[in-house]
């Protein structure tokens, strides 16, 4: 898991709105791929990457090239975050292939800029659903629904707190939609609680803690460990202990 400093500066509005239009950028191009020769868009090539993979990417890199040269570019291409001084994105051009692949609109696009602090800003889109997602440290979560990035129209995104256990809304491993799209539901207060089963090693994880933080709520192991690498629970932080004790102990069994 990413840690963020705890007394690190809050992010630059400019640069979350930036990051914001950017991955709103990447969610068009999906949903375009998606409406277009999906079979073509889903083919894999030589690196083991599809065609929808590299237009994406290089679309955000050619853009972020030209807002800031001096910044250093993590996409899913690339083996290894090599530590570099200043910013640093990450790129996430599509999660979930098999269900972009398979005409079901439950993938997202992600984009995360860092500094010597942590996650300093992270962005999830749905392109299908037109929704983007998009936090700054220190800034808070917003929501933004539609085809244009009109920040103006943003609004708080909020993980509920539902404090009746038998109407929780939990969102397991096993029920269809990758990490990113559900940790998107949590966030926006339409699921209560998401269980995570996989180690936070793949690439899609780098927005996943800085957004669901901000919206309210926190990602810990079964011991409240946010570093942990085990499974985890991402719900509100006022709720976690009571509900990793109920919902991890008994995915455990």
């Amino acid at each position: 898991m990413t840690e963020t400093t705890i007394d690190a500066p809050p992010a630059d509005l400019d640069l979350l709105a930036t990051v914001a239009e950017l991955a709103q950028h990447a969610g068009l191009l999906v949903a375009e791929l998606f409406h277009g020769d999906r079979r073509r868009a889903s083919a894999i090539a030589e690196d083991g990457r599809s065609t929808v993979d590299h237009v994406v990417e290089d679309a955000v890199r050619g853009r972020i090239r030209a807002l800031a040269p001096q910044d250093g570019i993590l996409g899913a291409r690339d083996r290894a975050d090599v530590a570099a001084p200043g910013r640093r994105w990450l790129i996430d051009p599509l999660d979930g292939m098999p269900f972009f692949s398979g005409g079901i609109p439950l993938f997202t696009s992600a984009l995360t800029c860092r500094d010597e602090h942590g996650i300093l800003a992270a962005a999830l889109v749905m392109p299908m659903q037109q929704e983007l997602l998009y936090a700054g440290r220190g800034r808070g979560a917003l929501l933004l629904a539609g085809e244009r990035f009109t920040p103006e129209t943003a609004v708080p995104a909020r993980i509920t707190r539902n404090s009746t256990a038998t109407q929780q809304r939990v969102l397991w491993p096993e029920d269809i939609g990758g990490v990113p799209y559900k940790t998107a539901l949590l966030a926006t207060g339409r699921a209560d609680a998401v269980v995570i089963a996989a180690p936070p090693s793949a690439h899609w994880w780098a927005p996943l803690p800085m957004l669901v933080r901000e919206a309210g709520g926190c990602i810990a192991d079964a011991e409240g460990r946010e570093t942990g690498r085990g499974t985890l629970l991402a719900c509100a932080s006022d709720r976690h202990p009571e509900l990793r004790a109920s919902l991890l102990g008994a995915h455990a069994g």
